[in-house]
């Protein structure tokens, strides 16, 4: 079993819950939808179903 990690940025962050809301899904379902589309154009095997989502906070 692996696990996938998903660093976003704010804008890209900002742009998943809007993404989400007009899709009618959750956060998760949109992020796991991401990392299925990600997993897919870089060959590499699907099925992740440990998929963690952290936001990376940036300080200025």
């Amino acid at each position: 079993m692996s696990q996938v990690e998903l660093v976003v940025s704010d804008y890209e962050y900002f742009g998943l819950i809007l993404l989400s809301r007009k899709l009618g899904l959750s956060l998760d379902e949109v992020v796991r939808m991401a990392v299925d589309e990600i997993l897919r154009r870089e060959t590499i095997e699907r099925g992740h179903p440990g998929i963690r989502f952290r936001k990376r906070i940036q300080t200025k």
